[in-house]
């Protein structure tokens, strides 16, 4: 009992500590032009264009930059695809941290180092067996893209797909 006891009082402590002296949010400066709605293309080797409608977002008091999007397949009968992400900063990490779910069961996690520039590029944890990067790159105001690449046995990048993303609205 004395157990179930002192974890009590801990976690209404550090709930009490946590409340007293929030950590300040992200720094969202850089990300500022994502909020809103865009639409985007999607081309990949051997499939037709597919269609993304994303929308951005700030959420949970600001401390997660949220993404909802749907992607039409350009191929018959596939069905669409919605995906729910939040991305953050961990400042245990010091790394920007993004988690994503989708409609087909589907979920992952990335991370990255932040803003160089126009480009912020994201990967698996280091010891993921398989290996990729996706770079964003920031085009313009109203305007954004993403390549997606796979690592070769050979150390090099093969792209995997490109989406171009238009600020709609």
């Amino acid at each position: 009992m004395r157990m179930v006891v002192l974890g009590a009082i801990a976690v209404v402590g550090i709930g009490a500590a946590r409340a007293a002296s929030p950590s300040p949010g992200p720094d969202w400066s850089a990300d500022r032009f994502l909020l809103g709605t865009w639409v985007c293309d999607l081309a990949r080797s051997g499939h037709p264009t597919a269609h993304e409608r994303a929308r951005y977002s700030l959420g949970l008091a600001d401390r997660w930059l949220k993404l909802t999007y749907t992607k039409t397949s350009g191929e018959p009968g596939v069905a669409m695809l919605t995906t729910d992400a939040y991305e953050s900063f961990d400042s245990q990490l010091k790394k920007w941290v993004y988690v994503s779910m989708d409609s087909d069961g589907g979920y992952g996690m990335a991370y990255s180092e932040g803003w160089k520039g126009a480009t912020k590029i994201y990967g698996p944890q280091a010891a993921e067996k398989r290996q990729w990067r996706l770079v964003t790159t920031r085009v313009s105001e109203r305007e954004f893209t993403e390549e997606v690449d796979l690592a070769t046995a050979d150390g090099q990048w093969r792209r995997s797909s490109s989406l171009r993303c238009r600020k709609s609205g």
